[in-house]
This record gives C-alpha cells, sequence and structure tokens, in this order.
C-alpha cells in the first residue's frame, strides 16, 4: 500500500477504538447510574414501607385505646342510667301507691297497671344489668374467679337471668298495650266503662298476663 492508503487505514483503525473505547464508557457510566438509581429505589421502597408500617402500628394502637375507651365508657354510662331507672321506678311505684290514685275505679284501675308496669321495667333493669353490664364490668376488671362473678359460676343463673329478663320485657311491653286498651275504652265506649273500669277485670287481665308471659319465655331455659 502507498503512504496515503496507509494513512487512511490508520485514521480508520484510530476512529473504530475511539467508538469502541466511548461505548465502553457508556457502557459504564450506564451501570454506574442503574445501580445508583436501583440503589435509591430501594431505600426509598424500604422508607415508605417502614413509614407505613408505622402509620399502621400507630393507628391499630389508637383503634385499641378508643376501643378500651369505649368499653369502659360503656360500662360507667349504663350503670349510672341503670341506677337513675331504678330510683325512677322506685319512686314511681311509692308515688302510685299514695292516696292520689284511689279516687275513682278508673283511676284504681289505672294505677294496676302504672304499679305493675314500674315493677316489672324495674326488674328490667336489674336483669338486663346483671345479664350483660355486670359481665362487662369482670371483663374489664379480670375478676373471672372472684366471688362477685356468681352469674358465670352458678348453672342456674346463666340460665334463670336471661329467662327473667325476657319475661319482665314481655310484662312491660303488653302491659302499655292492655293500659292503652282499657283508656281507650273507657273513653270512647262509654257502655263497657264499668266492666274495664273494675278492680277485679284488671287484676284477672295483669294476673293472665304474667302467666302467658312465663310460659313464653320457657324456651330460655
Amino acid at each position: 500500500l502507498d503512504r496515503e492508503a496507509k494513512k487512511i487505514l490508520s485514521d480508520y483503525i484510530n476512529k473504530v477504538e475511539t467508538v469502541k473505547d466511548g461505548d465502553l464508557v457508556i457502557d459504564g457510566i450506564f451501570n454506574q447510574n442503574y445501580n445508583l438509581i436501583r440503589n435509591q429505589t430501594n431505600e426509598f421502597i424500604h422508607d415508605e414501607l417502614a413509614n407505613l408500617t408505622s402509620i399502621r402500628t400507630a393507628s391499630s394502637s389508637h383503634i385499641m385505646n378508643f376501643y378500651e375507651f369505649s368499653k369502659w365508657s360503656n360500662a360507667i354510662l349504663i350503670t349510672l342510667i341503670t341506677l337513675f331507672g331504678i330510683y325512677g321506678n322506685l319512686v314511681s311505684v311509692l308515688i302510685f301507691l299514695s292516696k292520689l290514685y284511689s279516687k275513682s275505679n278508673s283511676m284504681k284501675s289505672l294505677k294496676i297497671y302504672l304499679i305493675f308496669l314500674s315493677l316489672s321495667d324495674f326488674f328490667v333493669l336489674i336483669f338486663h344489668y346483671v345479664d350483660f353490664t355486670f359481665r362487662s364490668w369482670v371483663n374489664l376488671t379480670g375478676s373471672y374467679d372472684s366471688k362477685f362473678n356468681f352469674v358465670d359460676k352458678l348453672a342456674f343463673f346463666c340460665k334463670l337471668v336471661p329467662y327473667f329478663r325476657n319475661v319482665f320485657r314481655t310484662i312491660s311491653v303488653y302491659l302499655l298495650i292492655l293500659m292503652t286498651t282499657q283508656r281507650l275504652i273507657i273513653l270512647y265506649f262509654p257502655l263497657n266503662r264499668a266492666k274495664w273500669s273494675s278492680l277485679k277485670f284488671n287484676n284477672t287481665l295483669v294476673t293472665f298476663l304474667i302467666f302467658i308471659s312465663l310460659f313464653v319465655n320457657m324456651y330460655n331455659i
């Protein structure tokens, strides 16, 4: 080859080697950037997962704290409501037993319903508290083996408490129906007023209602 041809060939070879070296440099820079981006991505994912875990742990902790607070507040509020209801029903019984409700036969017959209604509501509060709220106090205080946990320790209490709770609930509801029916008949059907104002007739109705309630709720035993 002549001198010019050798020079052209030499320049071409130098350019090829320069391109190859450039590719190697580019590949090195790409690999370096790729590894850097991958490491940053892994760190970001790790940090986000850690943040999500901490948020989830904090939220679950708040939920558990709110749940415990709601259980304590529910037990306290139900206790206060029960005490207020017991007091109110006892005062009602004392008022209905006074002479203010003994002036006429209709008032005497109404007094029977009001007395039994107050007594049935009184016992509904008692048995509901024993069956539910009392057990809530036992669970909250952890006094499962305590002597006061008589509901769970005595087998017959587990059946009798729900039974009498439902019995007095039934009596309360149907006493209101009977009392409303009695007042309706006395006001709008005067020909039947004497019968529905009779103490004997209303005592018979209330007694019959009590026996029916005791019989209907026998499935709880």
